[in-house]
């Protein structure tokens, strides 16, 4: 797809689905959870991608980014999601200090996840899902088309704020944007819209966990120099202390930086326009 197409794909996607979350009312257990994670991601996310990717391009497959990658890089995606999780835990923290979230909601969502019979029920419905329809549809049309503007950086930035858009809550809506960044950073990097979802997949499992007491508890008992850097606080939930948070920081800049050094496949748009800016600089050399 074009820009335009990102565009178009990007306006549906967010238009129909705060529609759906104006319209509807919020789940009380993880059943009605369930039932609208898959009607929002099957029905407004997937579906809708599918469809332009299968009407406007000539190849869907290259649109979506569906190329096996490295190994190393589904590995260094991981480690990158580990590694970032203390960080983006005090980025959620700072926002919703800044822009306080409704108790109610928070509330009513700690107690699904607290009350779900099965962890990796909540794994699927809040990781497994999004992370496979969220990519194919942000990292994988959206970015596409934005790509067509000649600059990786501005799709980037572009799909990322589309991404950020959907999530409808302000605390969400900032923190998806700026992790939307980074895993557009790493699909355009690597090739490949498999990172991405792999990224996408241990980040949402890993804020799930944070919020179940039987595991932040079993964590800090086997690994206690771990646990000497978390602390627990209201109702069991995990909290991390400023020297994680730096650490945090610092090992996921040295993997972005390893992301960066990897070749990546330029859009046609990028080759023309790195075409024209080597021989405006061959030109501008060679005049007196």
């Amino acid at each position: 797809p074009g820009g335009g197409g990102a565009v178009t794909g990007g306006g549906v996607v967010v238009r129909v689905r705060l529609c759906l979350g104006c319209a509807g009312r919020g789940p009380g257990d993880l059943r009605g959870c369930a039932l609208g994670a898959w009607a929002t991601q099957g029905g407004v996310v997937l579906a809708p991608t599918f469809l332009m990717a299968w009407l406007f391009t000539s190849s869907s497959r290259r649109t979506l980014l569906l190329r096996r990658p490295a190994g190393y890089s589904l590995a260094a995606a991981a480690a990158l999601a580990v590694v970032l999780h203390p960080a983006v835990h005090a980025m959620q923290s700072l926002v919703a200090r800044l822009y306080p979230i409704n108790e109610d909601f928070a509330k009513a969502l700690e107690g699904i996840f607290r009350e779900a019979p099965a962890f990796w029920q909540l794994v699927v419905v809040v990781a497994v899902v999004p992370a496979v329809c969220e990519e194919l549809a942000f990292r994988g049309f959206i970015l596409s088309g934005f790509r067509h503007v000649g600059s990786k950086r501005r799709a980037i930035v572009y799909s990322a704020l589309f991404f950020g858009f959907t999530h409808g809550v302000l605390q969400q809506s900032i923190v998806a944007s700026v992790l939307g960044m980074v895993i557009g950073y790493v699909a355009v990097q690597s090739g490949s819209i498999l990172p991405g979802i792999v990224f996408h997949l241990i980040h949402n499992t890993l804020a799930v966990a944070s919020t179940r007491p039987e595991i932040t508890e079993t964590l800090s008992d086997r690994l206690p120099r771990l646990g000497r850097m978390m602390v627990t606080v209201e109702q069991g939930s995990l909290a991390f202390r400023w020297p994680a948070v730096l650490i945090s920081a610092l090992l996921a800049s040295a993997l972005l930086v390893w992301f960066g050094r990897l070749p990546y496949a330029k859009s046609e748009e990028e080759r023309q326009r790195d075409a024209i800016l080597k021989g405006s600089r061959d030109e501008y050399g060679a005049s007196p």
